[in-house]
C-alpha cells in the first residue's frame, strides 16, 4: 500500500494550519504594535504639530477609482485601466513569449523552472499616483449614522455637495485593516 499521498497530505494540511496561525498571530502583531515613522513622515508631523503627543500610526492606503475595461483590437484581447477623467493608468496584452526582452525570459526561465508558463502578458504603465500640495488647504466632512439598521458615512464638501456615502455591507467586517 503506497502511504505517499497520505503523508503529502498530512504534510500539505500541517503547513495550511501553521500559515493559517502565523498570519492571524502576525495580523494581531501588527494591529497592537506601534507603527514605526519613516522620518521623513516624523519631521512632518512634528514641523506642522510642534506640541502636539503622538498617540498612534497607523498605515492608511488611500485608493484611486480606476474602470478595468476589457477589449479586442485586432483580435487581440486588451485590458486598460482608466481613471475618471479618461487618463488612461496602464494597457495589458497578452504576448508570446518569444517577444520578451531577453533579460526578461531568462528572468522568467530561472523563476518558472520546469514549471509549464501559462500565459505572459505586457502591462505599459501610462500613469502613476502621485500627490500634490494645494496652495489652499481644502476641508471637507465626515459623518457617521445608521439608517435602517445599517451604519452609513458621508463625506460633504464646504460647500454643502454630497461627496460620498458609503453604506455598510452585511457582508463586510468592521475592521477593515485585518485582511
Amino acid at each position: 500500500m503506497n502511504r505517499k499521498p497520505a503523508k503529502v497530505a498530512v504534510v500539505v494540511g500541517l503547513a495550511v494550519l501553521v500559515l493559517t496561525a502565523w498570519h492571524v498571530g502576525a495580523a494581531k502583531a501588527r494591529k497592537n504594535a506601534k507603527l514605526a515613522m519613516p522620518a521623513a513622515v516624523a519631521a512632518a508631523v512634528k514641523k506642522a504639530f510642534p506640541a502636539a503627543s503622538i498617540r498612534d500610526v497607523e498605515l492608511e492606503r488611500k485608493c484611486l477609482v480606476l474602470y478595468e475595461v476589457e477589449l479586442r483590437q485586432d483580435g487581440k484581447e486588451v485590458e486598460i485601466e482608466v481613471a475618471a477623467d479618461g487618463r488612461i493608468a496602464s494597457v495589458e496584452t497578452a504576448i508570446a513569449r518569444s517577444a520578451l526582452p531577453q533579460a526578461v525570459a531568462e528572468t522568467l526561465a530561472k523563476a518558472a523552472g520546469s514549471a509549464k508558463v501559462k500565459e505572459v502578458e505586457k502591462q505599459e504603465i501610462r500613469a502613476v499616483v502621485a500627490l500634490a500640495a494645494l496652495q489652499k488647504p481644502r476641508a471637507v466632512y465626515e459623518a457617521e449614522f445608521v439608517r435602517n439598521g445599517k451604519e452609513v458615512e458621508v463625506t460633504i464638501a464646504e460647500d454643502g455637495k454630497l461627496l460620498s456615502m458609503e453604506v455598510e455591507d452585511d457582508d463586510e467586517d468592521d475592521d477593515e485593516d485585518d485582511d
